[in-house]
């Protein structure tokens, strides 16, 4: 995968919600670069960007979906709803977005399977997960500011959880042969930061980047209830983690 070729998408309508990790796991067997994420609306859709081929032809395993009656249609958009100018600080998307939300479908589709075969529910791995990628991608010393700032963000966003907030399981065991964001994505992020120096600062448009990315994640694993419950569970601990001893 080489950053910067182009990325297109398509909208998947599922047959149903058990249908999901099936689907994912066809897509996975192909061995082509590509992503996913949940699309909210009345019908369970899938977003999932392919790295080049046509932005008009479906590839083959959307018609093998199809007759298997895990997608009900599929509609091309050759621009991801997930690449939308808007959703990025000033407009300006960073080139290794795509890879960086590839790394982690590759990672969430590999926790929901084995989640399925333990039996285990897959939110309880989103406090573990955001650990890992905060790990990955965020410098230490900027790391618990990075969690207020995305926590305050997800509120606007989302709103607040009514009743129990949920706690949260950032020493969960994830599947061990699960590789990290490689160094080199993280790497090209950290050199990417549209008007502003390569230093962090309180308030960095990377922060945005990785606090959308990290979300994204928790919805893969645990769905629209993860934003409310155990995204904000797991932001309190690596915020406290990464709190200064007074």
């Amino acid at each position: 995968m080489t950053d910067g070729d182009p990325w297109h998408g398509w909208h998947l309508v599922l047959g149903g919600d058990s249908d999901r990790r099936s689907l994912l796991e066809l897509i996975a067997a192909t061995g082509t670069d590509w992503f996913w994420l949940d699309v909210p609306g009345e019908l369970p859709t899938l977003e999932v960007g392919l790295w080049g081929g046509s932005p008009v032809d479906p590839p083959p395993w959307i018609e093998t979906g199809l007759r298997a009656g895990l997608v009900r249609a599929a509609r091309p958009r050759p621009l991801p709803l997930a690449f939308e100018p808007a959703l990025f600080p000033g407009g300006s998307r960073p080139p290794v977005w795509g890879a960086l939300l590839a790394v982690t479908s590759a990672r969430a589709v590999r926790i929901l399977a084995a989640a399925h075969r333990s039996g285990t529910g897959p939110g309880a791995t989103v406090g573990g997960e955001l650990a890992v990628l905060y790990g990955c991608l965020v410098p230490a010393a900027r790391r618990a500011a990075a969690a207020a700032w995305h926590l305050e963000w997800l509120r606007a966003a989302v709103g607040e959880a009514t009743g129990p907030q949920g706690t949260p399981s950032p020493g969960v065991a994830l599947p061990g042969d699960l590789p990290v964001v490689p160094a080199r994505l993280c790497a090209n992020l950290r050199a990417w930061s549209p008007g502003s120096s390569e230093r962090w600062s309180d308030v960095d448009p990377r922060v945005q980047v990785i606090a959308r990315l990290c979300h994204i994640q928790a919805v893969r694993l645990a769905g629209e209830e993860a934003g409310l419950r155990q995204e904000p569970a797991a932001l309190r601990a690596i915020r406290e983690a990464a709190a200064p001893i007074p």
